[in-house]
């Protein structure tokens, strides 16, 4: 809910305040399975981190409320298990969605320090979407784009992390990138990364951080 002044909003009316009460029911099951694993003379421990979470939200229609600053939010892992469709809180979506992911990791028994993490999830929908921005497209599809995403720390100051959105339905990957980055010591960086998105940008960035 919120207040605004008298004047024209972005919807065409003139209405001075808005409230609404909508009710979340969100359950989530997960578990973390672990045993000893020997990586040469390195003691390891593999996890494995099976999660599922149910959301449900019941629709209202909001398309007499303003938009301000809400966007939709690019999928990835974060936002794939969040209970909200929306960046902000001029929209509240309607949800009626499963979503199931698994990680596996590996971790130095010694240290506890992460060395390899390997995720993959997806959403599937009970329900089209009516709830969107104004200009947005329903949601139609019974199942989201598959993630998958590995991480790994071959060496103390060295990390590469990648990331790809496949599209099972059309066989399409839709984005990926890879970063790799080298921390020799505090305050100093080299990091070189790799980004694709299907009919937008191919690039590369390079970037170099160290005190002056």
């Amino acid at each position: 809910s919120g207040t605004l002044g008298i004047y024209a909003n972005n919807v065409g009316t003139t209405t001075t305040s808005y409230s609404r009460v909508l009710p979340t029911f969100s359950t989530e099951v997960s578990t973390v399975l672990e045993r000893p694993l020997m990586a040469g003379s390195l003691p390891l421990e593999q996890t494995l981190e099976p999660k599922i979470t149910y959301i449900y939200t019941p629709y209202k229609n909001q398309s007499a409320y303003p938009v301000f600053d809400t966007g939709s939010p690019s999928l990835n892992f974060i936002q794939m298990f969040s209970d909200a469709a929306f960046n902000g809180h001029d929209r509240v979506a309607d949800l009626n969605q499963i979503t199931a992911g698994v990680t596996t990791r590996l971790i130095e028994e010694q240290s506890g320090a992460e060395r390899f993490r390997a995720a993959v999830g997806q959403r599937f929908y009970f329900s089209d979407q009516r709830v969107v921005l104004p200009g947005g497209t329903v949601r139609t599809d019974r199942r989201s784009d598959l993630l998958g995403q590995i991480s790994a720390r071959p060496m103390k100051d060295w990390s590469v992390d990648s990331q790809v959105q496949y599209t099972p339905s059309t066989s399409t990957i839709q984005n990926v990138s890879l970063v790799n980055r080298f921390t020799p010591r505090p305050a100093h960086v080299l990091s070189a990364a790799y980004r694709y998105v299907r009919g937008s940008s191919n690039t590369i960035d390079l970037a170099v951080q160290c005190p002056v």
